[in-house]
């Protein structure tokens, strides 16, 4: 059974939308589904148990602007209906991403990474997603640490690996991911050797430092953790971050100047902005 709730918001409303992300991000959801139309945004959150959505449901009800309503319905097998309706996305210039290889067909040059829909987890498919992806085409990746905060599917990480990073680390803070992600290194030929994960957050690693890393989360997420992944880069380090909303770019450039990164490069698409940072000197 899945025990869903839905957010109902006014449309034009992204902070507050962005704020329910948040919420939800720190929540037990299993993931969620947005449906818009001119006057309203509807998130459906997803819980395994009426216990879990009940203990988010009393934190958002403080939450002003929001509808509320209760659904329990039987669960659906959504990665079996969301791959019959996928398409092959082209991204970026040099990457395809498709749920299964057999869609994937002659595509030049391109790199093809194989991810299927798994709820909660990336495919590349959001704007976020595609926007790290091309901001790493860009970068020499040769031989390079990498390390991918909120690794999800791992998608970041596998594609930063087939740029032709050295090694790669993920980290998140859902067990959930150990799973998936080991799926998908199988599923595009990683050498486990070379992509290590982990359930926790940065102050897990000690020692080992990084020359570009990748946080495709939101700012509530980001802006707490740039001292540690400032502290995990090296000098002229880059670190990539993504899922921030236009209207929260400057408040992102300004937090990461505080720890040393300026900002090389940027790019939005919709209402979302990737940007490109770089540690100059170590502190």
């Amino acid at each position: 059974m899945d025990y869903i709730l839905e957010i109902t918001i006014p449309s034009g409303n992204p902070p507050l939308e962005d704020h329910i992300r948040g919420l939800l991000f720190l929540s037990a959801s299993t993931g969620d589904i947005l449906i818009e139309d001119d006057w309203f945004h509807v998130i459906s959150a997803f819980f395994d148990s009426v216990e879990d959505r009940a203990a988010f449901l009393a934190e958002i009800s403080r939450v002003d602007g929001v509808e509320l309503r209760l659904v329990d319905q039987p669960r659906q097998d959504w990665l079996e209906l969301y791959q019959q309706s996928l398409e092959p996305m082209f991204i970026g210039k040099r990457f395809v991403v498709a749920p299964e290889r057999s869609l994937i067909e002659e595509v030049g040059d391109r790199i093809a990474i194989v991810i299927p829909q798994e709820r909660a987890f990336g495919t590349g498919s959001h704007e976020t997603t595609a926007l790290c992806l091309e901001m790493f085409e860009s970068l020499d990746l040769d031989g390079k640490r990498c390390l991918d905060v909120g690794t999800g599917s791992g998608l970041l990480g596998i594609g930063m690996l087939l740029l032709g990073a050295e090694r790669a680390v993920a980290c998140d803070n859902d067990a959930d991911t150990l799973s998936v992600v080991g799926r998908n290194l199988e599923r595009n030929s990683i050498q486990r050797g070379k992509f290590q994960q982990f359930v926790g957050s940065l102050d897990a690693i000690r020692e080992e430092r990084f020359d570009v890393t990748a946080m495709n989360i939101i700012p509530e997420v980001i802006l707490p953790m740039l001292p540690d992944a400032v502290r995990l880069l090296e000098a002229g380090g880059i670190l990539i971050v993504s899922g921030i909303l236009v209207v929260r770019r400057d408040e992102v450039v300004a937090a990461a100047a505080e720890q040393g990164l300026t900002l090389e490069r940027e790019a939005s698409r919709g209402e979302w902005w990737c940007g490109e940072l770089r540690l100059r000197v170590r502190r």
